[in-house]
């Protein structure tokens, strides 16, 4: 059986002291370190430190550049805790400012293309109130005599030849016919047809009050003036010139969104949207789109390729699409 021992050589009387060598610990010193205890066993990060200032001492130029760099990167743990608390007081105090989801609501409400509503209301026929759309004065103003003195089918072409009356309002002339229209529903035609041809114009005939009368027709000022302030912008110009009128592709859909309401109140808020799509110039999904927007959903009619527009209460609108329509 074997065992290892230490011997220890004392220089000045030449005699050797032998020693179980289980008794010793032994350890690497090196003269050109700061703090030789760090080389003690003890924990990981003793030893890395140990090792950093070896590398510090001896390591290559590589070596030394990537300890540099390993120091800058450091994080204070401490300096990131404040920061994340001044961060999160921050936020804080920024969420109190930001509007809550109603007053969101209110604002995109605000911003739609359609007439003044009622979210309230319990039937289709207080969803819409129709002063929101022309006032009192302004619908006693139309020309709705000369559509009750029509009798027969030969009056709805002559009377349609000579306004430009598009197949919606033919088509309502033709049910007058045969079941009298009131008074109220013929004034609302007119300014129906006031809208569509309102939608076509261009900017010389709208900041030419000559052209305009002649292409609109029996339209009086007030109703010009409601039609313009509600879907035109005005265009300021140079000190001293004239402030124009200016057609934007908002306000066209705006007309449209408008004509969509009325079609609605007209017909008892269902409306099949053929002819009124063909009156504004926009296909078949353009128009359903805008009758969803007013608040509508779209049936088809049972036995035949058409599809009608519905407007129910409470009034309920799309959730807004999310990509591109599919092709």
């Amino acid at each position: 059986m074997f065992s290892t021992a230490v011997g220890i050589l004392d220089k000045k009387t030449g005699k050797i002291q032998v020693f179980d060598s289980s008794m010793f610990h032994v350890n690497h010193f090196v003269k050109n370190l700061e703090n030789p205890d760090l080389l003690v066993k003890g924990s990981a990060d003793s030893y890395m430190a140990a090792r950093d200032q070896l590398d510090e001492a001896f390591g290559t130029k590589k070596k030394k550049r990537e300890l540099k760099n390993r120091d800058k990167n450091k994080i204070d743990i401490l300096d990131l805790s404040n920061t994340a608390d001044v961060i999160s007081k921050e936020i804080e105090e920024k969420s109190a400012l930001l509007p809550s989801e109603s007053e969101i609501q209110e604002e995109i409400n605000a911003n739609r293309l359609i007439p003044p509503f009622e979210l309230s209301a319990s039937v289709p026929g207080d969803i819409y109130p129709l002063n929101g759309i022309i006032s009192p004065h302004e619908l006693d103003l139309m020309p709705w005599k000369e559509l009750a003195s029509l009798v027969n089918e030969a009056n709805i072409e002559e009377i349609s030849g000579k306004y430009g009356f598009g197949q919606y309002l033919r088509k309502l002339l033709r049910c007058h016919i045969k079941s009298p229209l009131s008074e109220r529903t013929l004034k609302l035609l007119w300014y129906v047809h006031f809208l569509l041809k309102a939608k076509g114009l261009r900017e010389n005939v709208l900041n030419n009050n000559e052209k305009f009368f002649a292409e609109m027709g029996p339209i009086s000022v007030p109703v010009k003036n409601r039609i313009l302030s509600t879907f035109f912008e005005e265009q300021h110009t140079k000190v001293g010139q004239r402030k124009k009128t200016k057609a934007t592709g908002y306000g066209r859909d705006k007309i449209t969104a408008y004509v969509c309401v009325l079609s609605l109140i007209i017909e008892g808020f269902s409306v099949e949207v053929a002819e009124i799509a063909s009156d504004l110039g926009v296909g078949s999904l353009k128009i359903n789109d805008f009758y969803k927007s007013v608040g509508c959903y779209i049936d088809k009619v049972k036995g035949e390729n058409a599809k009608v527009a519905v407007l129910k209460a409470p009034l309920t609108f799309p959730k807004p699409k999310l990509g591109a329509r599919k092709k």
